[in-house]
């Protein structure tokens, strides 16, 4: 059929493998920026959950310090407390990355880090977040 010279079928095959490896880096950065915008979004449903307690409570449950994965219930009865109003339940909730909560019953902050750079909250390349009392974010490049 075709009779292609061996040259041709070198450019063609490296232009091939080329073409996979930019899509695998594509899918690879889409990923993680996605994991990302999961993860904020993870910390600021947990954030609301805090806001509502306080807002019922005035005041937030108090905690140390704990992962995210050791959080499985925020209810009307406190941390981890099983009650009559649940405002947190962690119980089927996967944490994309790791977080830490830290409260004192006045203020909260969730700390946590992205891997991208983001604009938006000054992030050059990632770096460590925090989530503060009335949801303020801010974040400093690594």
């Amino acid at each position: 059929m075709f009779n292609y010279s061996k040259k041709t079928k070198i450019i063609s095959s490296a232009i091939l493998i080329a073409i996979i490896i930019a899509i695998f880096i594509i899918v690879k950065i889409y990923n993680s920026q996605s994991k990302d915008l999961v993860l904020v979004s993870q910390v600021k449903i947990l954030a609301n959950s805090l806001e509502k307690y306080y807002d019922k409570f005035n005041a937030y449950p108090i905690v140390q310090k704990i992962s995210g994965e050791d959080i499985k219930l925020i209810s009307d009865q406190g941390l981890n407390q099983m009650g009559e109003v649940i405002y947190f339940a962690g119980n089927n909730f996967t944490w994309v990355r790791p977080i830490i909560l830290i409260s004192d019953g006045y203020n909260y902050r969730i700390d946590f880090s992205l891997d991208n750079s983001w604009p938006l909250w000054k992030l050059s390349g990632g770096g460590d977040c925090r989530l503060r009392t009335g949801l303020k974010m801010e974040c400093v490049s690594k």
